[in-house]
C-alpha cells in the first residue's frame, strides 16, 4: 500500500528523517551495488522513489557504490539533515551535502573524506558529537569482506580498524582522528555494527561495537580539553495525547536562548537523534546563567517557546509560554559526571580535539 516495494534493493542500510524539510519522514536506503534509495513521503501514506532526482542515488562520478550503512545527521549546521553511507573498500565512503530544494550533492572528495575512507569496508556509522564542541563526528566500524593480502595465512584474514572522523569548522573539512583515539581504536577487528549512546551518563556518547570471530566492544568517550565551564539542561519531552516521546522535534536552525546577557544563536538540535543516542535527553549547553528562552518545532510544524528558569539546575522546571494543547511538555534533567564529585551540568570537563576512547570492556 505504501509504494515501498515498486523499487527492489539489497538493501543493507536504512535511515528515517526528514530529507526535503516538509516535516514529514522519508527513507533513505544504501543498496550494496545498486543505486540508493530516497523515499520520499507524500503526506497520505504512500512513498515515491527520487534518489536519482534528488542527486543521491551515485556517487559523483555516477557509478553506484556498495553500500553497506547509512546515517543522516546535520554536519553543516545548515538547519537540515545530510547523508553518509559506507562502502566497500576502494570505494570509500559518500558524504551527500543535502542543498535543500537543490537536493544533495556528492562532497566527499572535497571535504577529505575519500582518502580516509578508501582503505576500508564500512558497515556499522553514525554521526555523533564526540567532543561536543557543536560539530557532528564520525565513527565507522569496518571489516573486510575479502582477504586482505598482508594476513595471507591467517586463520581470518579479513582485520581492519575502525575510523573515528573529526568534524573540522561545520563540515568544511574531516580529519582522521583515529591515531589520537586511545586504545580502543589501535585494535584490528572484523567489525559489522555500532551502536551509539550514553551508557555511562556521563553527558556524551559512547559507543558498543560487535565484531565476527570477536568479542562485542564497550568503548567510553573519556574526552577531556577545551570545552568547559559549561551549563547543561538536558531536555525530555514528556506527551500525553500523542507522539509521547516528541520525535522529530528539534530547535530550529538560528534558534535563539536569551538571556541577560542577549541572544545566543543555535544550529538545529533534533531530539530524534538525541533519544536515539542520549538517553537522558537532548544536551542544551550554555556559558551563562538563566533564565534561558528556547523554541522548539514539532514535527508537522507547531512550534512552543518554553523558559529555562535555572540552566543546568537538577530537575528545572521549562514552562511553556504559548503552549500548543496536543504537544508534550518538557523537563530539563541533569547531567552526572561519574568522574566527578559534582554535577556535569555545573562544570562539564569538557571534551577536547580529540576524542580518548578507550576500551572499557568486552562480553
Amino acid at each position: 500500500m505504501a509504494g515501498l516495494d515498486r523499487t527492489r534493493g539489497p538493501g543493507l542500510g536504512v535511515t528515517a528523517t526528514d530529507l526535503n524539510g516538509d516535516g514529514w519522514l522519508d527513507f533513505y536506503v544504501a543498496n550494496d551495488g545498486m543505486a540508493n534509495l530516497l523515499w520520499i513521503n507524500q503526506k497520505n501514506g504512500r512513498f515515491i522513489e527520487a534518489g536519482l532526482e534528488y542527486g543521491a542515488a551515485h556517487s559523483e562520478d555516477g557509478i553506484a557504490r556498495a553500500g553497506m550503512g547509512v546515517a543522516a545527521g546535520d554536519m553543516d549546521r545548515d538547519g537540515d539533515d545530510d547523508l553518509f553511507v559506507v562502502n566497500l573498500a576502494l570505494e570509500g565512503s559518500t558524504l551527500y551535502r543535502n542543498d535543500g530544494e537543490r537536493g544533495f550533492v556528492d562532497i566527499t572528495r572535497k571535504v577529505e573524506l575519500a582518502e580516509i575512507t578508501y582503505p576500508v569496508t564500512g558497515f556499522g556509522t553514525d554521526w555523533f558529537d564526540a567532543d561536543n564542541d557543536g560539530d557532528l563526528d564520525l565513527f565507522i566500524a569496518n571489516g573486510a569482506v575479502t582477504r586482505e593480502e598482508a594476513q595471507r595465512g591467517q586463520p581470518y584474514p579479513f582485520l581492519q580498524r575502525n575510523l573515528l572522523i573529526r568534524n573540522e569548522w561545520h563540515g568544511q573539512r574531516f580529519v582522521n582522528a583515529t591515531p589520537e583515539g586511545g586504545e580502543a581504536l589501535a585494535l584490528n577487528e572484523v567489525s559489522r555494527g555500532a551502536a551509539f549512546g550514553d551508557m555511562d551518563l556521563d553527558g556524551d556518547v559512547d559507543i558498543a561495537v560487535s565484531n565476527n570471530y570477536g568479542p562485542v566492544r564497550l568503548l567510553l568517550n573519556q574526552y577531556s580539553g577545551a570545552w568547559r565551564t559549561r551549563k547543561v539542561s538536558a531536555l525530555r519531552l514528556r506527551g500525553s495525547v500523542e507522539n509521547r516521546f516528541g520525535l522529530g522535534a528539534s530547535l530550529p536552525r538560528g534558534t535563539k536562548w536569551r538571556t541577560a546577557a542577549g541572544p545566543h544563536a543555535a544550529h538545529r538540535h533534533s531530539l530524534m537523534a538525541a533519544l536515539r543516542t542520549l538517553p537522558s535527553g537532548l544536551p542544551l549547553s550554555f556559558f551563562q546563567d538563566g533564565p534561558i528562552q528556547v523554541n522548539v518545532e514539532w514535527l508537522r510544524g507547531q512550534a512552543n517557546t518554553f523558559v529555562i528558569e535555572r540552566p543546568g539546575t537538577s530537575g528545572a522546571t521549562v514552562q511553556p509560554i504559548h503552549p500548543h494543547p496536543r504537544q508534550p511538555a518538557i523537563e530539563a534533567t541533569e547531567r552526572r559526571d561519574q568522574a566527578a564529585s559534582s554535577p556535569a551540568h555545573a562544570t562539564l570537563e569538557g571534551l577536547g580535539p580529540v576524542a580518548q576512547l578507550h576500551r572499557a570492556s568486552a562480553f
